[in-house]
């Protein structure tokens, strides 16, 4: 290929990107990241979700928050959750602790995970925006201290607890994106996330009766939030085809 000809290509190559950021960004315009205090969370109430995997109901998702208690004369929440599937005859289960402030501050995050009876343990405590974070399997223990942003955020992809509480900290308007850091206790990593919420509400269909939703998108993780009068009722993986939907 002539250099010319490599060169044309890579300025419209270029030039497409500039112009999609150019209409991503006029057609949805970026707002300011702001949490909210999360006030009044109800206890021992719990939300299950059923989990689907390309279409086959492989197994369920619940999560709860446990106790509502005051640190330092601040409003500190522990929230529990439970994933138990079974794909292609392979148990997997994750039961998790997190503890968090109003303001969806992390203190501290567990996980226990059981695949085909192995156990593997992460372990996250956080002391301001720094976290001292573990994994721990076969005798193994990796260990990956961090400073954060303030205001990270804690989030695993496929725990909607996570994503139910973000969601009642921040309110993202229809036609409108936002960018936030997000800490992802499982790869012990942080990831700068962004989100989209659609101008038009779509209906989506659970155990047969439809529901008119806000949408909003996580394009980098392929993520889709569906929310029904403020409830998040369904999350769907669109690459790899998982979709967790609230239980009736």
């Amino acid at each position: 290929m002539r250099r010319a000809t490599i060169i044309v290509l890579v300025a419209v190559i270029l030039g497409g990107v500039v112009f999609f950021e150019y209409w991503s960004f006029s057609q949805f315009p970026k707002i300011d990241f702001e949490l909210s205090p999360l006030e009044d969370l109800l206890v021992d109430v719990s939300w299950e979700y059923d989990y689907f995997k390309e279409d086959v109901k492989v197994g369920s998702y619940v999560w709860w928050v446990e106790s509502k208690d005051t640190r330092d004369g601040e409003t500190v929440y522990v929230a529990r959750s439970r994933t138990s599937v079974e794909h292609e005859g392979k148990p997997v289960e994750l039961v998790s602790v997190y503890v968090f402030s109003k303001m969806l501050v992390p203190l501290e995050y567990r996980l226990n995970v059981s695949l085909e009876g192995e156990e593997q343990f992460v372990e996250c405590f956080f002391e301001g925006w720094s976290v001292i974070a573990s994994l721990s399997m076969e005798g193994h223990r990796v260990e990956e201290p961090l400073t954060l942003e303030e205001g990270t955020v804690l989030v695993d992809y496929f725990m909607p607890g996570h994503w139910d509480l973000f969601f009642r900290a921040f309110t993202l308007p229809p036609g409108r994106r936002v960018a936030f850091n997000a800490y992802i206790p499982q790869v012990l990593a942080v990831n700068d996330l962004e989100l989209v919420a659609d101008k038009a509400p779509k209906t989506t269909t659970i155990d047969g009766t439809e529901y008119e939703c806000n949408v909003v998108r996580a394009p980098e993780i392929n993520i889709w939030f569906y929310f029904y009068e403020g409830d998040l009722i369904k999350m769907e993986d669109t690459e790899q085809n998982i979709v967790l939907s609230r239980s009736s």
